[in-house]
């Protein structure tokens, strides 16, 4: 999927339409995709096949109004799925701060990104065209993809106006691009890193729930972490095999803090 650049024309179909063409184009098989909800007259000029699905990310949808499309292969299998749509019941991990080693567990919290582009009212989406100049929103975001309540979420207050070009006109996928990059702002500016005993069949579109331990009283960590890079880690020394192992990179919508000032809450 990344050795040739092609072009082609996909008529006017959905973005997972698209990919589940260039898959078996290229040998592979469906594991898990989820059909997205805009058709669109869909062009690949000069992209190789992995590139264009790529470029599909920001301007898919599901019908149930999920975005953060994630696509990957496996195995040749094609996963292709919003990150909200894992496991229903999701891995426990549990991290007792006091016993881990500080190098076990490191989050970050990019806060600034958020108070730049987290309001729903003060970042808007503006088409390069000729003709259309209208300025389009990003939609409301829930607490976190994986539960859809929103209630009593506040939306940040925005610093300054911002204007996010798009190359289409189209106001929909407009108002999809956005909405999809302003909740990976939100997402991907909130990460945990950590190493722990390895778990098996942890994918990128599984959802882990964390539990902090500090104490014995406080879960810093409370909430749904998507997983955004496992790697497993197998092996022995030179006298004996050692214990399975797994680095996790998770993010999450919620804050580090915890389920207690989730995304929405004022910074």
């Amino acid at each position: 999927m990344t050795l040739n650049e092609k072009f082609a024309s996909f008529g006017k179909v959905n973005t997972s339409a698209v990919v589940e063409k260039l898959v078996s184009d290229n040998g592979g098989k469906i594991k898990k995709l989820v059909n997205s909800d805009y058709a669109y007259t869909w062009l690949q000029t000069a992209m190789t096949d992995y590139n264009m699905i790529r470029s599909l990310l920001p301007y898919s949808r599901s019908s149930s109004g999920n975005l953060m499309y994630n696509f990957f292969m496996f195995n040749e299998e094609c996963y292709f799925s919003p990150i909200s749509e894992g496991k229903l019941q999701p891995v426990a991990l549990y991290i007792d701060n006091q016993k881990n080693a500080p190098a076990l567990v490191k989050d970050d919290s990019f806060k600034y990104l958020i108070e730049q582009y987290g309001s729903s009212d003060n970042l808007y989406c503006a088409g390069r065209g000729f003709e259309n100049f209208d300025q389009t929103k990003p939609t409301k975001m829930t607490k976190q993809s994986y539960d859809k309540s929103n209630k009593g979420n506040r939306q940040h207050k925005g610093v300054g106006t911002k204007y996010i070009n798009t190359a289409l006109e189209d106001k929909t996928l407009q108002e999809i691009y956005i909405s999809n990059i302003r909740h990976r702002i939100y997402t991907f500016s909130k990460m945990l890193s950590m190493t722990v005993g390895a778990y098996p069949d942890i994918t990128p579109i599984d959802c882990i729930e964390i539990y902090n331990e500090t104490d014995g009283k406080t879960k810093i960590y409370d909430g749904i972490f998507y997983v955004a890079s496992v790697k497993y880690i197998y092996g022995e020394s030179h006298s004996r095999p050692f214990a399975p192992m797994m680095h996790l990179v998770l993010c999450s919508e919620t804050d580090i803090a915890g389920i207690e000032k989730p995304e929405g809450s004022a910074v």
